[in-house]
């Protein structure tokens, strides 16, 4: 049996603030973009993981599972997918501000595996591969 300190590590989300606990989902997102506005991004952060984990908890499972990214099964409803892909790519704006590209990478890349057209996600992503100097692959998405 694991301590409450290991079972805590081996979730991919830090501890929620007491007042963002009963935030709903659209609610953590305004506060999200609103620390982002901020440029107060790890607080961001804190928000869109709290928000993924509401609306896709599958996303946050144990981070010692044999796959390196977290899986996206297909969300319950067309509304919740979206919000999914916009979670994700708030989350990978805020990273990719806060110099964490291969975090980045894989929020909007986990986007795209919802909604392989999301303008958004394909521009950061675009964004972030020529920012890294990876011009070929920025400019192909």
């Amino acid at each position: 049996e694991m301590s409450g300190e290991q079972a805590q590590s081996r979730w991919l989300w830090p501890a929620l603030p007491p007042a963002y606990q009963r935030l709903s989902p659209s609610e953590l997102m305004s506060r999200g973009r609103a620390m982002a506005d901020l440029e107060k991004h790890e607080e961001a952060l804190v928000c869109f993981d709290a928000a993924l984990s509401m609306i896709s908890p599958s996303m946050f499972m144990e981070a010692s599972s044999p796959a390196t990214t977290p899986c996206t099964p297909p969300p319950q409803s067309h509304d919740s997918a979206e919000e999914v892909v916009e979670v994700l790519v708030q989350k990978g704006v805020a990273l990719g501000k806060l110099g964490r590209s291969g975090a980045a990478a894989q929020a909007l890349q986990a986007a795209l595996e919802i909604d392989g057209n999301h303008t958004s996600a394909l521009t950061y992503l675009g964004l972030l591969r020529v920012r890294e100097k990876r011009v070929e692959e920025g400019t192909s998405l």
